[in-house]
Protein backbone atom coordinates (compact mmCIF):
# COMPACT_ATOMS: atom_id res chain seq x y z
CA UNK A 1 0.00 0.00 0.00
CA UNK A 2 2.70 2.55 0.30
CA UNK A 3 4.27 1.84 -2.96
CA UNK A 4 2.85 4.14 -5.47
CA UNK A 5 4.57 2.76 -8.11
CA UNK A 6 2.70 -0.75 -7.55
CA UNK A 7 -0.77 0.52 -6.90
CA UNK A 8 -0.89 2.70 -9.75
CA UNK A 9 0.01 -0.51 -12.07
CA UNK A 10 -2.61 -2.34 -9.98
CA UNK A 11 -5.22 -0.10 -10.71
CA UNK A 12 -4.09 -0.39 -14.76
CA UNK A 13 -4.56 -3.55 -14.70
CA UNK A 14 -7.85 -3.56 -12.86
CA UNK A 15 -9.22 -1.27 -15.04
CA UNK A 16 -8.02 -2.98 -18.06
CA UNK A 17 -9.80 -6.01 -16.99
CA UNK A 18 -13.51 -4.38 -16.48
CA UNK A 19 -16.07 -5.87 -18.67
CA UNK A 20 -16.79 -4.04 -21.51
CA UNK A 21 -20.71 -3.28 -20.74
CA UNK A 22 -19.26 -1.64 -17.80
CA UNK A 23 -16.76 0.85 -19.64
CA UNK A 24 -19.25 1.94 -21.75
CA UNK A 25 -22.18 2.69 -19.31
CA UNK A 26 -19.05 4.69 -17.22
CA UNK A 27 -17.09 6.01 -20.22
CA UNK A 28 -12.77 6.27 -20.93
CA UNK A 29 -13.02 9.41 -18.78
CA UNK A 30 -14.32 8.15 -16.11
CA UNK A 31 -11.91 5.29 -15.73
CA UNK A 32 -9.41 7.75 -16.00
CA UNK A 33 -10.52 10.40 -13.74
CA UNK A 34 -11.24 7.20 -11.17
CA UNK A 35 -7.46 6.13 -11.37
CA UNK A 36 -6.35 9.59 -10.82
CA UNK A 37 -8.33 9.75 -7.97
CA UNK A 38 -7.11 6.84 -5.94
CA UNK A 39 -3.69 7.02 -7.11
CA UNK A 40 -4.10 10.47 -5.60
CA UNK A 41 -5.13 9.20 -2.24
CA UNK A 42 -2.01 7.13 -2.30
CA UNK A 43 0.28 10.15 -2.77
CA UNK A 44 0.01 11.81 0.95
CA UNK A 45 0.03 8.35 2.85
CA UNK A 46 2.52 7.51 4.88
CA UNK A 47 5.22 3.99 4.74
CA UNK A 48 4.28 4.15 8.49
CA UNK A 49 1.21 1.96 8.52
CA UNK A 50 2.50 0.34 11.37
CA UNK A 51 1.70 3.04 13.55
CA UNK A 52 -1.86 3.31 12.83
CA UNK A 53 -2.14 -0.89 12.93
CA UNK A 54 -1.39 -0.31 16.39
CA UNK A 55 -3.54 2.55 17.10
CA UNK A 56 -6.40 0.54 15.68
CA UNK A 57 -5.31 -2.20 18.00
CA UNK A 58 -5.43 -0.59 20.79
CA UNK A 59 -8.42 1.06 20.32
CA UNK A 60 -10.56 -2.00 20.07
CA UNK A 61 -8.89 -3.98 22.42
CA UNK A 62 -9.22 -1.40 24.93
CA UNK A 63 -12.03 -1.40 27.57
CA UNK A 64 -12.52 1.91 27.48
CA UNK A 65 -11.40 3.56 24.03
CA UNK A 66 -10.52 6.82 23.55
CA UNK A 67 -13.20 9.00 21.96
CA UNK A 68 -11.93 9.48 18.69
CA UNK A 69 -12.39 5.89 17.94
CA UNK A 70 -16.09 5.33 19.27
CA UNK A 71 -18.38 5.03 15.89
CA UNK A 72 -20.35 8.54 16.69
CA UNK A 73 -18.28 9.98 19.25
CA UNK A 74 -17.44 12.98 16.44
CA UNK A 75 -20.20 15.99 17.10
CA UNK A 76 -19.50 16.98 13.37
CA UNK A 77 -20.53 13.61 12.42
CA UNK A 78 -23.22 13.50 14.18
CA UNK A 79 -24.62 16.89 13.37
CA UNK A 80 -24.23 15.76 9.24
CA UNK A 81 -26.10 12.42 10.13
CA UNK A 82 -28.72 14.38 11.84
CA UNK A 83 -28.93 16.95 9.20
CA UNK A 84 -29.17 14.27 6.38
CA UNK A 85 -31.93 12.57 8.14
CA UNK A 86 -34.10 15.57 8.36
CA UNK A 87 -33.56 16.82 4.75
CA UNK A 88 -36.43 16.11 2.27
CA UNK A 89 -34.74 13.56 -0.13
CA UNK A 90 -34.54 16.22 -3.29
CA UNK A 91 -32.57 18.88 -1.39
CA UNK A 92 -30.30 15.78 -0.30
CA UNK A 93 -30.10 15.23 -4.32
CA UNK A 94 -29.23 18.87 -5.46
CA UNK A 95 -26.92 18.62 -2.57
CA UNK A 96 -25.08 15.53 -3.41
CA UNK A 97 -25.18 16.79 -7.12
CA UNK A 98 -23.33 20.29 -5.95
CA UNK A 99 -20.70 17.96 -3.97
CA UNK A 100 -20.01 15.85 -6.92
CA UNK A 101 -19.60 19.13 -8.95
CA UNK A 102 -17.23 20.99 -6.55
CA UNK A 103 -15.08 17.85 -5.90
CA UNK A 104 -14.99 16.65 -9.99
CA UNK A 105 -15.67 13.54 -8.36
CA UNK A 106 -16.36 11.50 -11.57
CA UNK A 107 -19.68 10.11 -12.74
CA UNK A 108 -21.11 7.44 -14.69
CA UNK A 109 -21.55 8.37 -18.52
CA UNK A 110 -25.15 7.54 -18.09
CA UNK A 111 -26.22 9.81 -15.14
CA UNK A 112 -24.53 13.05 -17.79
CA UNK A 113 -27.47 12.43 -19.93
CA UNK A 114 -30.15 14.15 -17.01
Amino acid sequence: MTNTENMRKYLESTCRRVDDGIRSDYGEQYMERIQDMIAGTFLTSSNKLHVVTDAIEAAVSLEHPCPVYKPSGNPIRHLIRCCVEILPGHLMDVFLRAFHALWRIPTPAATREF
